[in-house]
């Protein structure tokens, strides 16, 4: 009976992150997501018809891996920061609203690039 009881309460209780001084070990836990972006990509250069899907898969969770260590050190600098509580599903989300910005400057900055440079190769030619 006592057992089911602990077992209860351990189930209930919120995981709580251990407290660590030694500086790399707080951003550990964005290992797994680094480990998974570099998993993605071997597959991705191994079997260039999964090299797509791959490379998409390892630039979220680079960007979950970054979203994490940026979570840890405004906590470490005393801030205070709502990313924490958001559910696994709200952080895929948010990755990838942040990554379709980050694409879309891309893609923009192309476009005045290629624009400009031919121009300026219409103005040498003439």
């Amino acid at each position: 009976m006592a057992d089911g009881i602990l077992l209860r309460r351990s189930v209930l209780r919120p995981a709580v992150l251990p407290t660590v001084s030694f500086g790399p070990f707080q951003l550990l836990e964005a290992m797994p997501w680094l480990m998974f972006a570099s998993a993605m990509r071997f597959v991705g250069y191994a079997n260039p018809s999964l090299a797509g899907p791959a490379i998409v898969l390892a630039s979220y969770a680079i960007l979950l891996a970054f979203l994490l260590a940026a979570r840890r050190m405004i906590e470490i600098a005393d801030g205070t920061t709502q990313l924490g509580k958001l559910a696994f599903a709200g952080q895929l989300r948010l990755a990838r609203r942040i990554l379709g910005r980050i694409v879309l400057l891309f893609w923009m900055t192309l476009a005045v690039l290629v624009f400009a440079l031919r121009e300026s190769y219409r103005d040498a030619a003439a």
